[in-house]
């Protein structure tokens, strides 16, 4: 059965993430490079995220996932249904997205000790 949960607090996220086939990240400002989509990525999930610069930094718009770029809650919720339909429709572009995910995720270096460098380099301070 294919179903949509809202877990809540997760003490366990690597067990989580075995359970899933996307994550999906509704944000609606800027946070960084969202852990989650990193997280999601080095688990080799596809992820649905928000049009802003940091999740654009982990998923790439119909090779690792599907960016939403509706502007009001409508908006966000016809491209999110429109998203999860396009996978449950197409199995075997979720797992390209999933393997892409995962390259991707290899190729850019997402440690944490990189991610706060490139932030420190970002704020013109030494890290």
């Amino acid at each position: 059965m294919k179903e949509i949960r809202f877990p809540g607090l997760v003490e366990d996220m690597p067990n989580l993430l075995r359970e899933c086939d996307v994550v999906r990240l509704p944000t609606r400002y800027g946070e960084g490079i969202p852990r989650i989509l990193i997280e999601a990525a080095a688990s080799g999930l596809a992820s649905i995220a928000s049009n802003h610069p940091g999740c654009l930094e982990i998923v790439v718009q119909g090779v690792t996932g599907q960016i939403l770029f509706g502007q009001s809650e409508g908006e966000l919720a016809r491209e999110l249904s429109a998203a999860i339909s396009k996978y449950l429709e197409v199995p075997r572009l979720l797992d390209q997205h999933k393997r892409a995910a995962r390259r991707h995720f290899l190729s850019r270096n997402f440690n944490h000790d990189a991610v706060a460098t490139h932030f420190c380099r970002l704020l013109g301070v030494e890290g």
